[in-house]
């Protein structure tokens, strides 16, 4: 269960990308912070792209991977003058650096063992969906 006042999510903070917005959100169930993804492009394309990740996100169990509940993929209307939904996803928030914070303490470039390290994890999961068939 998620604090949802009707498109007022509860959230520490709230920055946007092109077409995507994530936020943090507390569960309240689980007491742990959760990443809160919203789709803000409005394409069937766009949805059904969105809509897929969900569902492929509930079936992988990674440690690499966040983890997606099956309740965790829902729409929200996107205002009171507005008629559109807006798409959201809630999912396991992975604690680490983020890519901006490592790029600014290594400015003239990642060490080798660092980047060996990231295709190694990246290997294992791309392994891990072709199992799959995804």
């Amino acid at each position: 269960m998620y604090d949802l006042r009707r498109g007022d999510r509860v959230a520490k903070s709230l920055y946007s990308a092109q077409k995507i917005r994530n936020g943090r959100v507390w569960d309240l169930q689980t007491q742990t912070e959760r990443v809160l993804k919203i789709l803000l492009e409005n394409s069937p394309k766009a949805k059904e792209l969105f809509q897929q990740e969900a569902a492929i996100l509930q079936s992988l169990d990674h440690p690499g991977v966040p983890k997606v509940e099956a309740d965790s993929y829902f729409s929200l209307p996107a205002g009171n003058s507005n008629p559109r939904e807006l798409f959201c996803l809630v999912m396991e928030k992975i604690d680490g650096q983020t890519l901006e914070v490592i790029l600014d303490r290594y400015p003239q470039g990642c060490p080798e063992e660092m980047v060996q390290d990231w295709f190694g994890q990246a290997v294992e999961i791309l392994q891990v969906l072709h199992s799959r068939h995804i």
